[in-house]
């Protein structure tokens, strides 16, 4: 009867002494997670400890927001003029530009 009481004991001591390591380890893996974040770490994005699903690049002040649609809207091309008008003076004159004496 002795012996099972001990064994008793000895068996919740264990578990109770496995379930402090896992949440130790837990807490040292999200404590160097947070530090590796901070520091910017770019060898995240290869780590094979931790799984990458997205990588997003934005201002400071950015913020995710979730279950928020979001749609890429396609921008139009805009074009150039083929060439830019000419100013009222170089029309008056004959379509060259007026001879202007350098002043250095």
């Amino acid at each position: 009867m002795v012996m099972a009481y001990a064994m008793t004991w000895l068996m919740a001591v264990v578990a109770t002494g496995a379930l402090f390591a896992l949440a130790l380890w837990q807490y040292n893996v999200h404590r160097e997670l947070d530090a590796r974040l901070s520091r910017c770490d770019a060898t995240l994005i290869t780590s094979l400890q931790h799984r990458i699903e997205v990588v997003t690049d934005a201002p400071v002040g950015s913020m995710l927001v979730p279950y928020v649609p979001v749609q890429l809207v396609e921008l139009q091309a805009v074009q150039q003029p083929a060439a830019l008008p000419l100013p009222p003076a170089t029309r008056l004159i004959g379509g060259a530009p007026p001879d202007v004496p350098d002043l250095v």
